[in-house]
């Protein structure tokens, strides 16, 4: 760390001081200055970290001769912000660190893996479709899996002694095929943005893909199951017609992962819902804070208004094993192209990132999943027993 680095972070602990002395003795508006100054020391300590980062880089490549994706101190995943910092700041990049990054398939550069792990994380952690689905990795862009059907189990018959033992019924399979759509989007940004720190620069790269894949992979889920499932839509009105599906429409084999998963609308339906004896039908989760089981046993999945949308007052419920009834296919790279010189970039002096991803998504099983609707603006209707109405009756006239 260079003297000029040291004075300046000093500088920066005696301003935030400042600030902080402003503000307990009330005098507000000076307080504000003083924070602005605080910010552009700030900013001034990030540019020169950045420049001594640069520097020592160069000093490590020609200290030891060596190509920077062998040198420890560079690792791949630095060596791919460098990459970019430098692309947006049209510096010339070593080819030793574009050949770590590139790869043969001609699609830009492969987002380093401890990269990808973080969007793969961040998106796990959020709430999407895809954490309800099977997810299966391949590695080429198209193929396809073979996959036993749910046929009817037969027993074994009834053999004489010495007779001859009859032929079981064979293992119905079917064939699933996969063909990888490529998905992708650019990014764009000034070139100011690409002067910021190492960690600013990729934080902000992995939030931006991690929600736009979470994006994409609810809207490839979602229009898999509306196709296979719009045709038969079940029209929901009450909590009968809740356990109908539960009971007559899905395979019991199932029925251990199974979970209903709705939007706000159909679960503020759903929530309203009283049994025999006047209780709301929902019972909180007592395993997980915030979550909700129908009948006691079936996780409510609930997403919100604009990730799964309400069709003219009609809100949709989707009630079944999502894990057997779809598989999504994951090339699980992503690859990474920059330009200025596309469409009115150059003229705003902004850089774009395009970010490509492949991508398939497939019905296993039709069987597993039922959807459902139900009209949010028709009356509910809560059936009570007799008995419970003449006990409040009592109760009231007894009050009076």
């Amino acid at each position: 760390m260079n003297k000029q680095i040291r004075e300046l972070i000093d500088s920066i602990k005696t301003k935030k001081q400042e600030v902080q002395n402003l503000v307990n003795e009330n005098k507000l508006e000076d307080a504000k200055k003083s924070k602005e100054q605080l910010i552009q020391l700030q900013n001034k300590l990030d540019i020169l970290y950045d420049l001594e980062e640069e520097k020592q880089d160069i000093e490590n490549s020609i200290k030891d001769k060596e190509p920077l994706h062998n040198n420890e101190k560079m690792t791949e995943e630095k060596a791919f912000i460098n990459a970019i910092k430098n692309t947006a700041l049209k510096r010339q990049i070593p080819n030793e660190v574009l050949n770590t990054l590139k790869t043969t398939e001609g699609e830009g550069m492969l987002v380093p893996q401890d990269i990808s792990t973080s969007i793969k994380e961040l998106r796990r952690q959020t709430q999407s479709l895809e954490n309800l689905v099977n997810i299966e990795k391949v590695d080429k862009t198209e193929g396809s899996r073979i996959v036993e059907k749910n046929a009817d189990i037969v027993g074994f018959e009834a053999v004489d002694e010495e007779a001859v033992f009859p032929d079981m019924p064979k293992p119905e399979f079917t064939k699933i095929p996969y063909k990888l759509k490529k998905l992708g989007g650019i990014l764009k940004a000034t070139q100011e943005f690409y002067q910021a720190t190492f960690s600013s620069i990729k934080s902000y790269i992995v939030k931006w893909i991690a929600k736009k894949g979470i994006t994409t992979r609810n809207n490839l889920i979602l229009k898999a199951m509306d196709d296979k499932k719009d045709g038969s839509k079940v029209t929901i009105t009450d909590i009968d017609s809740l356990k109908d599906i539960i009971n007559t429409k899905l395979d019991p084999a199932i029925l251990s992962g199974t979970q209903i998963i709705t939007n706000q609308d159909g679960f503020n339906w759903l929530d309203k819902l009283k049994d025999e004896n006047g209780k709301y039908i929902l019972q909180p989760d007592i395993t997980q804070k915030f979550k909700y089981l129908l009948f006691g046993q079936y996780p409510v999945i609930v997403f919100s208004n604009k990730q799964i949308k309400t069709n003219t007052n009609k809100a949709p419920f989707y009630i079944g094993n999502l894990k057997e009834f779809i598989t999504l296919f994951d090339y699980e790279k992503l690859f990474i192209e920059m330009s200025s010189e596309a469409g009115s970039l150059w003229e705003k002096d902004m850089i774009g990132i395009k970010v490509r991803e492949r991508l398939d998504v497939q019905v296993i099983d039709e069987n597993a999943l039922v959807k459902g609707e139900v009209d949010i603006t028709a009356p509910i209707v809560f059936t009570v027993d007799d008995s419970l109405q003449e006990e409040n009756k009592k109760s009231k006239s007894q009050g009076k």
